[in-house]
């Protein structure tokens, strides 16, 4: 529910809706939220996939914005998607 307010936010923002000012920011914007929450959803039947679909998409935002390694908000966003994996793993032991 947390990320989709920043979907929403977004798309219904002052700016207009889903205004972009550069095609890194739609990059970006794929990365996070849209990825992670579309990871978070799959991670519910493949926790896994899904896990490893919002990591990515987590990792992927934060490479492109590394000022951002040093939030402790951004970075505790990837802790559910760090947990779906781990427990992926541990359930294949």
């Amino acid at each position: 529910a947390f990320l989709l307010f920043f979907l929403v936010g977004h798309l219904l923002g002052e700016e207009g809706f889903g205004h972009f000012a550069t095609s890194g920011e739609v990059l970006l914007f794929l990365c996070f939220p849209v990825l992670v929450i579309l990871g978070l959803l799959v991670a519910f039947w493949r926790p896994g996939t899904g896990g490893a679909i919002a990591l990515s998409g987590m990792v992927a935002f934060l490479v492109q914005e590394p000022r951002l390694w040093t939030n402790g908000y951004m970075l505790g966003i990837t802790f559910p998607a760090l947990a779906f994996v781990l427990f992926a793993v541990l359930k294949r032991r």
